[in-house]
């Protein structure tokens, strides 16, 4: 059985005449035997689709599921990581940009995330540039069988 032990912690402790004393407290021992169990949602590759302005990149707009723009990624909505998908995607970022009137400053853009549980209900949506340390969607051309 391995056991793994780090180095004694030390602990104040009154001393009985109004000073503190340190005592050396050993750390509880861990066995690698133990029943460890971690659990995460199923998580899969998803697009979302939207328009950004050209002059400040970080301010972003995605598509929503109820139609309206939104800055919210919790709204919005969801394309499958497929060619169908970035297609529907890529169309649906072209309309928000003519719905919303916005002019050649702006494009449209799609965008990988990580999502988190159901499809239907995701737990977390998470934008794949934010995981790679990246300050904002940066444009993709993605190549699908």
């Amino acid at each position: 059985m391995k056991r793994f032990q780090s180095a004694l912690a030390v602990s104040p402790v009154e001393d009985g005449e109004g000073g503190v004393r340190t005592t050396p407290v050993r750390p509880p021992e861990v066995t690698f035997e133990d029943e460890t169990r971690f659990h995460t949602p199923r998580m899969k590759l998803a697009l979302v689709a939207g328009v950004l302005p050209a002059a400040d990149n970080r301010d972003w707009t995605v598509v929503a599921r109820v139609g309206p723009s939104t800055r919210l990624l919790k709204a919005a909505r969801l394309y499958p990581f497929t060619l169908q998908g970035s297609f529907a995607a890529f169309l649906d970022g072209e309309r928000l940009h003519l719905r919303l009137k916005l002019d050649d400053n702006w494009s449209f853009f799609r965008s990988r995330v990580l999502v988190e549980g159901p499809w239907e209900r995701p737990e977390a949506v998470t934008p794949a540039w934010v995981i790679e340390g990246l300050g904002r969607p940066v444009p993709v051309d993605y190549c699908f069988d």
